[in-house]
């Protein structure tokens, strides 16, 4: 299935993400875009806050 998951990174100024990813459930979705987008931008799991999760 696929998932839209938004949220905010807060390195330095907040900056807000949607990424798109194939998941089986919510939450492994919510765990692919911590890891998705913390190895892009380089930052740790605590500094990503999701705020959204919503199944497309």
């Amino acid at each position: 299935m696929k998932f839209v998951v938004t949220g905010t990174i807060a390195k330095g100024e907040s900056r807000n993400f949607k990424i798109e990813v194939d998941a089986k459930s919510e939450k492994h979705a919510r765990e692919l875009a911590l890891v998705k987008i913390g190895g892009v931008q380089s930052v740790r799991k605590s500094s990503i806050r999701i705020t959204e999760v919503k199944k497309k």
